[in-house]
């Protein structure tokens, strides 16, 4: 007995080291570019009972990086990884069984797996576990744990763990309100790089909402935000530069903004924008653009239709009065 404990242990060592050499070589041919050479020396590392390997061809095979896409066998290698004590394959393991990735939906079994990842100090695992604990997904709500896991993983930095914290705060769910500690979250969630806490970071400074009003700041993180593709912050720019508003008025800049903002089919960008065209600010005047813009706009919020007649009657006007031409 104690013989054959021994040669397992011996075994295991000798796995592990041909694991991690074929680790390091995969993560030299890598940073070459040799995406597909790397995918399959980590597959042999993978099969070698390594759970940092198991957890690296699984991300690799649901990014189709260097291996073809597979949901199904990425969570089958999740799931490897994960009994084996890997933190970040409980994580991912958890987020495939809630969203129905490769295997069947099961919020109850995922949230178990977010939970031993959160236990275990995955930053991710305990975001994904407050969210579920906030929207009931698998388990009960549960406002107060939920702000406990969502202040665990802002701690660690992870940036939307700081956003929804921040929200938490000014809203008071689950907490306290305290729109100090509501600025202080989403400042961390901006400056982390994440376009919705600089879209609401922008929104606190222009509304005075646990700091000072400062438009000028207000005006930067908008910017920020707008330049990472988020719509709101590209409409709320748009207004900025038509207004004057923490910057120097540009209708140029404020129709760029406006058209970004329209694109990704923004109701209230489109209807702006159709007044802009309507007035000539930034455009050419054209009444036909305008009234498309307007009706794109009326579909999506049906409330924009008294602005699209506004802007049929500045179109009428526009054009004087009529008369019946000879003959």
């Amino acid at each position: 007995m104690q013989l054959n404990a021994i040669v397992r242990r011996i075994r295991a060592r000798v796995q592990r080291a041909q694991a991690n050499a074929y680790l390091d070589r995969a993560g030299v041919l890598e940073e070459s570019g040799d995406l597909a050479g790397a995918a399959s020396l980590t597959l042999h590392a993978a099969k070698l009972e390594e759970a940092r390997a198991q957890f690296a061809i699984g991300r690799m095979l649901e990014h189709g990086r260097g291996i073809q896409r597979d949901d199904a066998e990425a969570a089958k290698w999740f799931t490897r990884a994960a009994e084996l004590g890997h933190r970040e394959a409980a994580c991912a393991l958890g987020r495939k069984l809630c969203l129905g990735e490769g295997v069947a939906a099961d919020t109850t079994l995922g949230s178990r797996w977010l939970r031993r990842a959160a236990e275990a100090g995955s930053p991710h695992g305990q975001r994904l576990l407050g969210q579920l604990l906030r929207d009931g997904h698998g388990v009960p709500v549960d406002m107060s744990e939920s702000v406990f896991w969502f202040r665990r993983a802002a701690e660690q930095h992870e940036p939307v763990a700081c956003h929804m914290l921040g929200i938490a705060y000014e809203n008071g769910t689950g907490v306290q309100q305290d729109v100090q500690q509501a600025f202080l979250w989403q400042r961390r969630a901006a400056e982390h790089g994440l376009a919705l806490g600089q879209y609401n970071l922008a929104r606190q400074y222009a509304g005075g909402v646990g700091t000072p009003v400062d438009e000028e700041a207000a005006t930067l993180w908008f910017s920020r935000a707008a330049e990472q593709g988020d719509s709101d912050s590209q409409f709320n720019l748009a207004r900025r530069y038509l207004r004057g508003q923490g910057t120097m008025a540009e209708a140029g800049k404020a129709q760029h903004w406006m058209n970004k903002a329209a694109e990704q089919g923004h109701a209230l960008a489109k209807a702006y924008l159709a007044g802009m065209y309507a007035d000539g600010t930034g455009v050419d005047v054209d009444f036909a653009t305008s009234i498309e813009l307007l009706d794109e706009a009326s579909t999506l919020r049906p409330e924009v239709e008294r602005v699209r007649l506004s802007v049929v009657q500045r179109r009428l006007h526009a054009r004087g009065p009529r008369s019946r031409r000879w003959p």
